[in-house]
């Protein structure tokens, strides 16, 4: 994987965010994604999942009343993605919002760190690959981004 394929699977960019958010609002928010398959909106999520028709964050239930250190593109704190209208950077159940990097540099230094780099035959160098192929990642094709969940200590 190369920066240049980075920024074709993210071609808009766009910077990161962490807030705080209500358990009550982030199962909104999961349920909202789930519902959006298909339509866009679709949230790809990392540390949570649906079982049993409950939301789990690190393997413990959701509890509606505790908070949760979320990292996601800040365009989802703009309301305007499908079905997700709730969730703003006004709404009563999202708190300290941080600006984080572009989401694009994120993965890329993520990738890096994982990942060391190291020469791939044909790949430094080819005149065909643009400026940004400076870095080979020897990861797995199916590499993605998504939205991070952890509790929130008491």
């Amino acid at each position: 994987i190369t920066e240049y394929d980075i920024i074709r699977i993210l071609p808009f960019g766009g910077t990161l965010a962490k807030a705080q958010l209500d358990g009550a609002l982030l199962s909104r928010v999961l349920d909202a994604g789930e519902n959006n398959q298909g339509l866009g909106g679709f949230l790809h999520v990392w540390g949570a999942r649906k079982e049993g028709g409950a939301w789990l964050v690190n393997g413990k239930p959701i509890d509606p009343a505790a908070r949760y250190v979320v990292a996601m593109p800040d365009f989802l704190l703009t309301g305007a993605e499908i079905n997700m209208g709730f969730l703003t950077r006004t709404n009563p159940q999202v708190h300290d919002v941080q600006q984080l990097r572009d989401i694009r540099r994120a993965v890329i230094e993520e990738l890096a760190r994982t990942y060391p780099a190291r020469k791939l035959g044909g790949v430094r160098g080819d005149t065909r690959c643009p400026a940004a192929c400076t870095r080979s990642f020897d990861t797995p094709s199916h590499a993605a981004t998504g939205l991070a969940f952890q509790s929130s200590p008491p």
